[in-house]
């Protein structure tokens, strides 16, 4: 008897030990620490390691916070084990910036509390220098024309550890060092080039640099003084030869977007009209003509108007009949604020631009724009504007008296290179025309590197023949656009001959 109850007795505590170990693998672990430990690895990364206090995690979760604003910067998770210790290796930190770091266990059943807060300064706690190279300046350049022979770049100093910047192209031609800005925030950085050739194409970029090595490179930035700013060349014409292998299948189906600003206000029933009209006759056929797929969005210029917003998920795309209605928007607006709904609506990406598609933008209104450069993204500089750092050319059509520079709608067109015209005068199937090879000419990849003195002297040659026929060339784009006539086929090699501007005399 006394046998059988002691055999019962040792079959309930083992019974309690397995019941007691299933109890403690369906609950979450016990919070790790309390004390976590930070130690630097490099300027840029550290090990957190704290004791792991559960034999029934599945594993650990390691977080850093900005401490300044508690936002996560970076979560690091790592498998349990049977240690008594756990740890994490964090990279990608900034080396003079405070965190707050804490440990925290997890299961099926949920996660721990979390362990103390450790804080750490790269730099400042563990006495680790920081030797790292400066941010990449930019992204976006920009450029004013001075005169013939010179520009303004300015560019965003975005570091505080840069010894200098350098503006570059990549011929070599240009290769500036510019001192580093002597304040210690990020800040607008200026330099001066001087020497250029005033119908020459530049293509400039820019980085920063110290003794660890240089920062990333900024975005491109092209311009031609003559046609970017225009400041007229009064230079020696000297010849050129441009060269191109033509991609039949990427060409035949080029793409361009187009967005319509239209204003919506009482004076403009008949220009809308005039519009649609000429859009009706012209603007389809030589889309057609050039094998172009298009996809045209109409907005208006008013302010807080739901009915304007109703063509924007219903582009035309190829429907002339589509684009011709729309385009007679109303005449229930007043206050003409078209470039800065043009802002909103794509720096929103309400408006979406299609793959391999370039976009380009015309503005029709009788007022003035209504709309600041501080409206369009708190920017000073209309080369910082969206339009002109995402190329879009912007076409102003616009009274007479409202083509100067107090009209930032005119200034817009000269800078990003689009077309300005008389609202009152013009014929609109002529302008239609234009705006669509304009369009057209922007979707080309035949674009030439330099702007040709005489366009009625550059010559096409396919395969080594010249063709008199079959493409046009589109000054808005500086490109050759050959049509649905022309015989090109796919891997043609394309040579054109024309002469361009340029400062310097051709040698004898």
């Amino acid at each position: 008897m006394f046998k059988y109850r002691k055999g019962l007795f040792i079959s309930l505590l083992a019974s309690l030990a397995l019941i007691s170990s299933l109890v403690e693998a369906a609950t979450v672990p016990n919070a790790p620490g309390g004390y976590t430990a930070v130690s630097p690895l490099t300027d840029t990364s550290v090990r957190i390691s704290t004791q792991d206090n559960s034999n029934n995690e599945d594993g650990f979760y390691t977080s850093v916070y900005d401490h300044a604003t508690s936002a996560l910067v970076k979560r690091e998770q790592v498998s349990g084990s049977n240690k008594s210790h756990t740890y994490a290796n964090i990279e990608g930190l900034e080396c003079d910036k405070l965190y707050s770091v804490n440990v925290i266990a997890f299961n099926n059943e949920g996660n721990s509390s979390a362990s103390d807060t450790a804080h750490f300064n790269i730099n400042n706690t563990f006495s680790t220098p920081c030797l790292r190279t400066p941010t990449a300046p930019g992204p976006y350049i920009g450029v004013t024309g001075i005169d013939t022979s010179s520009v303004r770049v300015n560019f965003l100093d975005n570091s505080n550890n840069e010894d200098g910047f350098l503006v570059f192209d990549n011929t070599g031609d240009i290769n500036v060092t510019v001192p580093v800005n002597s304040a210690t925030e990020p800040s607008q950085t200026y330099v001066t080039l001087t020497g250029l050739e005033c119908s020459r194409t530049y293509k400039i970029k820019v980085l920063a640099f110290n003794a660890y090595g240089n920062s990333g490179i900024s975005e491109e930035k092209a311009f031609n003084i003559n046609r970017t700013f225009n400041i007229a060349c009064n230079n020696t014409c000297v010849a050129k030869t441009d060269s191109f292998t033509y991609e039949k299948d990427t060409n035949a189906s080029l793409k361009a977007d187009i967005l319509f600003v239209m204003d919506d206000s009482g004076s403009m029933g008949s220009i809308q009209n005039g519009v649609a009209s000429s859009v009706s006759s012209t603007f389809g056929n030589v889309m057609n003509s050039f094998g172009i797929d298009w996809k045209a969005t109409v907005i208006g210029t008013e302010r807080n108007r739901g009915y304007l917003t109703k063509h924007i998920d219903n582009p035309s795309i190829n429907d002339i009949a589509q684009l011709s209605s729309q385009l007679r928007l109303g005449t229930f607006g007043g206050d003409e604020v078209g470039l800065l709904r043009a802002y909103e609506y794509l720096s929103n990406a309400d408006i979406t631009i299609r793959d391999d598609a370039k976009l380009s933008m015309v503005l029709i209104t009788d007022e003035v724009a209504h709309t600041t450069l501080p409206e369009l993204g708190g920017i000073a500089d209309i080369n910082d504007s969206y339009f002109v750092q995402n190329k879009i050319k912007v076409s102003s059509i616009i009274r007479v008296a409202h083509q100067n520079n107090s009209n930032l709608a005119y200034q817009m067109a000269n800078v990003t290179g689009g077309i300005v015209a008389d609202i009152n005068a013009a014929n609109f199937d002529i302008l239609m025309t234009q705006i669509a090879q304009n369009a057209a000419g922007g979707a080309s990849k035949i674009e030439l590197e330099e702007t040709p003195c005489d366009i009625n002297n550059i010559e096409v040659l396919i395969n080594g023949v010249v063709v008199t026929s079959g493409w046009i060339y589109n000054v808005n784009s500086n490109s050759i656009v050959f049509d649905t006539t022309s015989t090109i086929q796919n891997q043609d090699q394309v040579t054109v001959n024309y002469s361009y501007l340029t400062q310097s005399l051709p040698s004898s």
